[in-house]
């Protein structure tokens, strides 16, 4: 059962990829192309961790975990989207605005790592500051064959 809703999730994701969305999604700028893969593999699953006062961490399935590195120019931003499956956002030089939908946002420094649910969650990354660069490390959880980022129509903020 859980296999038929994974096949499921993937096969709405890859029709979802092919229907034009330009004029609805909310793309972003200021992002230096191209963006670097550092690693990508998959985690066997399922998967249970349980380190007490540490981490519960448990998988169902295979787990595709996708580390890419980004640079945001002054200015520059994400666009409006969302991720299936949780996000860990290491900051690692600037300031990283973390806005979410109801239009508040946290600022992050260098060091900090934000951890973004996944799951359908609209947020906009920003790069807030006038002069320097945003260098972002970026750890994707999501199921294997199905795209890191859902592009969503901009929030009116």
């Amino acid at each position: 059962m859980r296999r038929q809703a994974l096949y499921a999730v993937i096969a709405v994701s890859a029709m979802a990829l092919l229907i034009p969305t330009v004029a609805i999604a909310s793309p972003g700028s200021g992002i230096v192309l191209p963006i670097t893969t550092v690693s990508d593999g998959t985690l066997a699953g399922p998967t249970k961790v349980n380190i007490p006062g540490i981490i519960k961490l448990q998988t169902y399935d295979d787990l595709r975990v996708l580390t890419q590195e980004l640079t945001i120019l002054p200015g520059g931003n994400t666009g409006w989207h969302s991720h299936p499956g949780p996000v860990l956002v290491t900051v690692r030089h600037g300031t990283f605005r973390y806005q979410e939908s109801d239009c508040s946002f946290i600022d992050y420094a260098a060091g900090q790592t934000v951890l973004d649910s996944g799951g359908g969650h609209v947020h906009i990354g920003r790069n807030p500051s006038a002069s320097a660069d945003l260098d972002l490390s970026v750890t994707y959880l999501i199921p294997p064959g199905v795209a890191p980022r859902i592009d969503v129509p901009a929030v009116d903020c």
